[in-house]
């Protein structure tokens, strides 16, 4: 993630990106890599984790994801909670294409 996050807020992408807020959208607690990541003063203000699902509409609503410009969904990711497979990507990424106008997928 912290790859991620140092690419995406990088100034090369422009100042809109820099201002930017990302939502971390995830049904488990952090890890302690990712609690570190998010208390980093670089992170503090752009970061936001909510434990939740893609595939609750309740969880959509609390984090504002029709408002969002862009939604990244991580396949393929192996961490410690175990592979998000690529059936599991596609599946996200349908629930979120009927609920939200516009996606990436990555």
């Amino acid at each position: 993630m912290s790859d991620f996050f140092r690419e995406f807020f990088c100034e090369d992408h422009g100042p809109s990106t820099i201002t930017t807020t990302i939502v971390i959208l995830n049904p488990y607690e952090p890890s302690e890599e990712l609690l570190a990541l998010l208390s980093d003063p670089l992170y503090t203000n752009r970061i936001k984790y909510v434990k939740g699902s893609v595939m609750s509409f309740r969880s959509l609503d609390k984090v504002k994801a029709k408002e969002a410009k862009a939604v990244f969904i991580f396949a393929g990711w192996t961490g410690e909670r175990g592979d998000i497979g690529d059936a599991e990507g596609v599946m996200r990424a349908l629930v979120i294409t009927h609920n939200i106008q516009f996606f990436f997928y990555i």
